[in-house]
């Protein structure tokens, strides 16, 4: 089975893809917000000791403890299934099936595990019977964004929404600040989705005015406050065909807005994840934390694997099996389940010990092929897994939090002064006629990463991509005086004098 690849952050570009201008932009970006230079993978034998990993293999281990019944095709739960959705009948003898192998870990006195599995196993199907469907083209009507990214979405307001009474929330289309390294460069970020913490209760809420932009994901403007009930946990973006560098560089920068919010608040130890669609049928989980680049355990691993060469990965349209089905997720961690191996991730951090966390390291966990409903149940019981982290992360930020905000503020203020500056708006949210005339050049330079991000695809996938655009943005390029161009990319139209 297919392990997951690591990459540069910075891979050549498709044949045909509009993206040769970024390459340094961006790689400057990732220098300038400490973002280490590789997506790392999990299964390295050189940084199994370090202790994010050993994190990330504990919670790949719990994902891979499933219900009983699962394993047998003639368990009462599956009968709706088998008896009365004839479409999905073969795709539940594959999955009991493959829950029989050794690597999971059968477990009868969950009720909450199997009352949530249950729930859930209509929307796998729905997805990988949808997986299928998009396979058979017909009439030259291929498969667009939307097309594939709908039965997922269903299955992130189940996990997110429902699952968890509103702890957690499920958005789609909103926009993340980042860090900047210049006003050429965009103030933001626009993930498809994203699964936001709530907390109405935040310490953000009731922090200082001059601290609250950088308690906040969200871009800002003059005329409102910054909004800091929010906390990111997961990103979520889609692209079609071949498009992975692209789609893990956009999940990578909305991670990277969540965890300096989440230095911010004095968490740099917590993890934030991701899922990049790419391929047509790979929805690939990357993890990302803040580390002590100093630690000497980690300097010995970064030696380590600078003596060693890594073995190549065949793509993802090459690592099928002979049934078709590809990138079963449970490979990662080798062998079954290590439920013996605890990890303690309640570790109280000084302050001190929190100023030493200057590197983002981001890893990938796994890839999981939504033409197999076996890995699919393992994504959604790793989601879950992090779900139950995000609760703890929740209760130690309404605990701790305060205080934390409180002595970084006086001990490492640069940790406040990572969030970029309002957009330029009116006070009624629209920037004044002047404003737009003087600074749409600007504007314009400041969404060119953006716009290649979305356009970095094979020829034959035209334009259809999400482009990150904001209201700020194109308010500033809609009163020009003169003649205009518009051009359509997706959803957003663009404006070209």
């Amino acid at each position: 089975m297919s392990q997951p690849e690591g990459t540069q952050t910075n891979p050549p570009a498709p044949s045909g893809s509009a993206v040769t201008p970024l390459s340094d932009s961006y790689i400057a970006w990732t220098q300038h917000v400490r973002l280490d230079g590789e997506i790392r993978l999990l299964n390295d034998n050189a940084r199994d000791h370090l202790p994010e990993v050993k994190k990330l293999l504990e919670l790949v281990d719990k994902s891979l403890i499933v219900p009983e019944w699962l394993a047998d095709n003639k368990s009462l739960q599956y009968d709706p299934h088998c008896n009365r959705m004839k479409c999905f009948r073969s795709y539940i003898r594959g999955l009991s099936r493959g829950l029989s192998l050794s690597k999971y870990t059968k477990d009868k006195d969950d009720h909450d595990l199997s009352i949530e599995v249950e729930e859930c196993l209509p929307f796998l199907l729905h997805i990988r019977r949808h997986a299928d469907a998009l396979q058979t083209y017909s009439l030259g009507l291929d498969p667009v964004e939307a097309d594939r990214r709908h039965p997922v979405d269903t299955l992130a307001s189940l996990v997110w929404d429902f699952q968890l009474d509103g702890a957690i929330i499920y958005r789609t289309e909103r926009q993340l600040q980042i860090p900047r390294i210049s006003t050429n460069h965009s103030r933001f970020t626009q993930p498809d989705a994203c699964a936001f913490i709530l907390m109405p209760d935040s310490p953000g809420v009731v922090a200082s005015a001059d601290l609250k932009p950088a308690l906040s994901c969200f871009p800002r403007s003059l005329s409102s406050s910054p909004e800091c009930r929010f906390i990111p946990h997961w990103v979520t973006e889609f692209k079609p065909h071949h498009s992975e560098p692209a789609s893990r560089r956009q999940v990578v920068k909305g991670l990277v807005s969540a965890l300096y919010q989440r230095r911010a608040l004095g968490f740099p130890n917590h993890f934030v994840f991701g899922t990049a669609h790419h391929s047509r049928t790979c929805l690939e989980v990357l993890a990302a934390t803040w580390v002590p680049s100093d630690d000497p355990a980690r300097l010995r691993a970064h030696s380590a694997q600078e003596a060693s060469t890594e073995s190549a990965v065949p793509p993802v349209d090459q690592a099928n099996s002979s049934s078709g089905d590809s990138l079963q997720g449970g490979d990662v961690a080798g062998g079954g389940p290590r439920t013996d191996k605890r990890v303690d991730s309640n570790t109280k951090l000084t302050i001190q010990d929190i100023k030493k966390y200057n590197k983002i390291v981001v890893y990938t966990i796994a890839k999981y092929s939504m033409l197999d409903i076996e890995p699919l149940l393992e994504l959604y019981l790793l989601m879950r897994q992090t779900r139950i982290l995000a609760q703890q992360y929740q209760e130690e930020i309404r605990k701790d939090g305060p205080d934390r905000i409180d002595q970084l503020s006086y001990g490492a203020k640069d940790f406040y002064e990572w969030a970029p500056p309002p957009s330029p708006k009116s006070d009624r949210g629209r920037p004044s006629k002047r404003q737009r005339t003087d600074d749409q050049s600007n504007e314009l330079g400041s969404m060119t990463e953006e716009i290649e991000d979305m356009m970095s695809v094979d020829q034959d996938d035209g334009f259809d991509e999400s482009v990150e655009s904001g209201s700020e943005e194109l308010h500033s390029l809609s009163g020009a005086a003169h003649t205009h161009t518009w051009v359509k990319v997706s959803r957003v139209s663009f404006l070209f004098s």
